[in-house]
């Protein structure tokens, strides 16, 4: 029991609370106790109102440390405060701090409470109970706060307690990844994790990484599974996770197509390796597309022309190949036009053609002379076979693409060919019978001569100096020595140019011309006859530079020469017997 003692005189008097002392740390009530009397009950320590005796009355708000009360009188009057409820009451745990989504159990441990006490709890979130013990679970952080505890017990008795609670947030994941993926690709895991957590990240392969978004580069099919995130913050922590499907490459698609092709031709693209669950798609020019894996585009157009692309995706897993076609516009037929460098030639003259051709390719040329092919496959060369009255033309082939007709023919160019027979030379001795020591003459004898003929002389086939008129005069012969004069003509295009005649001082003027020699075919190919022609007659061949290219002696008539493997060109044949020599114009 607590005891205060008390000084009263003998007339009513008030003592207030701060005269009171409060000897117990228990809050009461109390039961006064006056000269061994029960004077009061359910005194409360913080308000109570107190009689004693009829003349006596006692106020108090508090009670105070101190132990005594006095007043004027001096008189003692010994009070006894009795303290009638001894329980009291703590909470297991008194501070307790925990994650979101954790619990905690309240345990009120009571000293002395009876079993007839009534609880009832109050808290945050508007938390209530009756139980002597509590157990809360899931909390979040409205739940943070005072949980405070009552307990009401026989003899108005009435303990209090109370308990604080920290709730601390979870961290906020959410696991992503950058699906689609295939073979070959980098994984990238995100937990969209706030600022100051901490990510640590596992998954199939023995794959562990830490930090909030993390990669797996170069990944195959093996990595494919379930990637956990483990979240702390705080000492908090939360674990996601995610399924990452991981798939394979199609086979690399080999595209093909017809390109190029012509306008209004029909367009093929097709896939040469066409693979089952593979999804096929062309793009183009034109906002082409097609899903078929062996694509058309028909009444093609210029404007079909370009890069088309295939994509060829499996689950997802997609590569992409493209190529290039070329849609042509229809052009015009090949054209050709030939020049010659001259049309009025010398027969055996050397003449140019040539060509000019548009809208052709790769051009094959087929010249023509008189409706026959003739000539190389060229665009332009020499001929000098031409006969008075040729017609040349040219017909082109052409492989250019797009080309509805694929040949062309040039104009005609006919050719003028002029030929011009030497004159005919007959040479005359005087006097005609041979004296020797005697002076002799030779005379030319031309009937109707053409304008322009100059004279040189030979002696046994050496040419005598300074003797170039129509008579040769000479006292310095020898039986047996022959006389030539040589007629050159200067008239243009007169075959050959020049004639020989011959006299043997052992004979009577013998001139070739009276028995004409033939040679022929002139324009000459393959083969060359001469006749007539006496047996033994030398032949000899001089190209138009003067380099003998052949000497032989006939021994047939009429005499043939084989020319196949003559270059083309002019030749003059030297045609030599005892009775004069000639000289003959060949063409091949």
């Amino acid at each position: 029991d607590d005891t205060i003692q008390v000084v009263l005189n003998s007339i009513p008097y008030t003592i207030s609370g701060s005269q009171i002392s409060q000897l117990c740390s228990n809050p009461g009530p109390y039961t006064t106790i006056y000269n061994g009397l029960i004077v009061g009950t359910n005194i409360s320590s913080n308000l109570f109102a107190l009689t004693i005796q009829p003349a006596f009355n006692i106020t108090a708000v508090s009670v105070s440390e101190y132990t005594t009360a006095t007043n004027n009188s001096g008189f003692y009057y010994s009070f006894y405060f009795v303290n009638t409820c001894p329980g009291g009451i703590s909470i297991t745990p008194q501070y307790d701090t925990i994650c979101a989504g954790a619990g905690v159990q309240y345990i009120a441990n009571t000293n002395s409470v009876s079993s007839a006490a009534s609880y009832s709890w109050s808290g945050p979130n508007g938390f209530t109970s009756s139980s002597q013990n509590v157990s809360l679970i899931n909390l979040n952080l409205n739940d943070s706060g005072n949980y405070i505890l009552s307990i009401s017990d026989t003899g108005n008795c009435v303990y209090t307690g109370q308990a604080h609670l920290v709730v601390k947030p979870l961290p906020t994941i959410q696991a992503t990844y950058n699906a689609p993926l295939c073979t070959g690709d980098s994984l990238k895991l995100n937990a969209n994790a706030g600022s100051g957590t901490v990510c640590n990240w596992t998954g199939p392969t023995a794959y562990n990484a830490l930090g909030n978004t993390v990669t797996r580069p170069n990944i195959t099919t093996s990595d494919t599974g379930y990637y956990v995130v483990n979240a702390s913050l705080n000492n908090c922590a939360k674990t996601d996770s995610i399924f990452v499907e991981i798939g394979n490459h199609p086979n690399t698609p080999q595209i093909v197509s017809n390109s190029p092709i012509c306008a209004g031709d029909t367009l093929k693209l097709d896939v040469n390796n066409v693979q089952n669950g593979v999804n096929y798609h062309w793009m183009g020019p034109s906002n082409y597309n097609s899903t078929l894996a062996h694509a058309v585009r028909i009444n093609s157009t210029s404007l079909y022309s370009g890069i088309y692309k295939l994509i060829a995706n499996q689950n997802g897993c997609a590569d992409t190949v493209s190529l290039n076609a070329s849609i042509s516009n229809l052009v015009p037929a090949p054209g050709i036009s030939i020049q010659v460098s001259h049309d009025t030639i010398c027969l055996g003259d050397d003449v140019l053609l040539t060509s000019n051709i548009n809208n052709s390719a790769n051009t094959v040329y087929q010249w023509r002379k008189n409706g026959i092919a003739f000539g190389p496959n060229a665009a332009s060369f020499s001929y000098n076979a031409f006969n008075n009255g040729d017609v040349v033309s040219c017909k082109i082939n052409s492989t250019m693409q797009c080309q509805y007709v694929d040949s062309g023919i040039s104009n005609s160019k006919s050719m003028n060919v002029l030929y011009i027979t030497p004159p005919i030379v007959n040479l005359i001795q005087t006097p005609a019978s041979y004296i020797p020591g005697a002076t002799i003459s030779f005379s030319t004898y031309i009937n109707n001569p053409p304008a322009g003929l100059s004279f040189s002389w030979e002696k046994n086939g050496v040419n005598i100096n300074g003797a170039n008129s129509p008579v040769y005069t000479t006292n310095n012969l020898s039986l047996g020595d022959s006389i030539c004069v040589v007629v050159h003509c200067a008239q243009q295009c007169t075959v050959p140019d020049s004639v020989v005649a011959c006299k043997r001082l052992t004979e009577g003027i013998k001139q070739v011309q009276n028995k004409p020699i033939s040679v022929y075919p002139n324009p000459v190919e393959n083969e060359l006859w001469i006749a007539p022609i006496a047996m033994g007659t030398l032949v000899t061949v001089y190209n138009v530079v003067g380099e003998k290219i052949l000497s032989c002696i006939a021994n047939t008539t009429p005499y043939s020469i084989n020319t196949a493997l003559w270059p083309k060109g002019t030749y003059l044949l030297h045609i030599a017997n005892a009775g004069g020599r000639e000289i003959v114009r060949v063409v091949k």
